[in-house]
C-alpha cells in the first residue's frame, strides 16, 4: 500500500513539474518603465508593434497577475512581412512603481497560447498620452 501510494505521489509531483514548465512556455515575460509620471490629463498606454503572424492570431497582454490589458489583431495580410502597431490602455493599478510586468500570448483558435516569437512581436514600450 505504502508503495502504491509512493508511486502515486511521484508520478503526480511529475505531472505537476510538466504542467508548470509548459505554462511558462505559453506565456513571455516583459518588465516595462513609464518614461515618468503622467501629469495630469495623461494616461499610460501599452504600445505594440506585431509583424507577421498567422491568419486569424491575436497578441494577447496580461499582466503578472493574468489580468488581461486587451489584444491586438494585426491588419496586415497573413503572410505578408508586414505588420502593425496598437496602444492598448493601461489602468494605474496595474503598475507599481512606474513599473509594467506584463505577459504576451498569441492566440489562434484550435491551439494552446503560446509564447510570440521575435518576429511576432517586434517593439513592446510603455507610451504617455493625453487623456481623451
Amino acid at each position: 500500500m505504502k508503495r502504491a501510494l509512493l508511486i502515486a505521489a511521484l508520478l503526480a509531483a511529475l505531472n505537476g513539474q510538466g504542467l508548470s514548465t509548459a505554462a511558462a512556455q505559453e506565456t513571455k515575460l516583459i518588465e516595462l518603465s513609464a518614461p515618468r509620471e503622467p501629469a495630469v490629463g495623461e494616461t499610460i498606454e501599452l504600445q505594440i508593434a506585431t509583424g507577421p503572424l498567422p491568419s486569424g492570431a491575436r497578441i494577447v497582454a496580461l499582466t503578472e497577475q493574468g489580468d488581461v490589458l486587451g489584444a491586438v489583431v494585426p491588419y496586415a495580410m497573413p503572410g505578408k512581412d508586414k505588420g502593425s502597431t496598437a496602444t492598448i490602455a493601461v489602468p494605474p493599478t496595474a503598475l507599481v512603481d512606474r513599473r509594467l510586468r506584463l505577459q504576451l500570448q498569441v492566440v489562434e483558435q484550435g491551439k494552446p497560447p503560446r509564447a510570440p516569437d521575435a518576429d511576432e512581436v517586434r517593439r513592446v514600450n510603455l507610451v504617455l498620452s493625453p487623456k481623451p
